[in-house]
């Protein structure tokens, strides 16, 4: 991924919007996390107990693409996630519940590690069933080492997206 690209790909942080839970997921969470730990690393299957883009999906944010990643029809997957428990009472979208992937198969054509299943998800789809996410890491690490980087993803999968092309096409602030 050029760094051109990359500066392009995280120009939508500028844009954030806001992702509200309805209270039921969140009391589901609650009971089933009930010591959940702030600031929750991956643990050694790059798992968390709570990931944000499952959230995202509950809120209507977005749905998650065969990579595993998830997309929206806004941004497409140039998004960052972060998020604030809370029982506070806020309007929340209608959930996803299904991929809007289609047919499309750019990113698992694309990855360099065939670490992509090409199954498009639903509602509770494990991410094994799209991505072996042990494969990711180890093409990733390897492809890092060009550029002296040891964390991270190779971003293909982002970057081949038609959701975050359209996008990223649409700027005009960046060239």
């Amino acid at each position: 991924m050029s760094v051109r690209f990359y500066t392009r790909l995280n120009f939508g942080w500028k844009n954030l919007r806001a992702c509200f839970v309805p209270a039921t997921t969140l009391t589901m969470i609650q009971e089933q996390q009930k010591n959940l730990p702030a600031g929750q690393p991956q643990d050694e299957n790059f798992r968390t107990p709570l990931p944000f883009k499952t959230l995202a999906t509950r809120a209507g944010f977005g749905w998650i693409g065969k990579s595993a990643a998830l997309i929206t029809k806004q941004f497409g997957n140039a998004i960052r996630l972060n998020g604030v428990l809370t029982d506070m009472p806020l309007q929340t979208g209608t959930p996803i519940n299904e991929s809007f992937c289609g047919e499309c198969d750019e990113c698992v054509k694309n990855c360099p590690g065939k670490a992509i299943t090409g199954n498009s998800w639903s509602l509770n789809t494990d991410r094994d069933n799209l991505l072996n996410a042990f494969e990711c890491k180890k093409v990733s690490t390897e492809r890092g080492k060009i550029f002296n980087v040891d964390v991270g993803t190779c971003g293909i999968c982002l970057t081949v997206c038609p959701w975050t092309k359209k996008y990223i096409n649409s700027q005009n602030t960046i060239k």
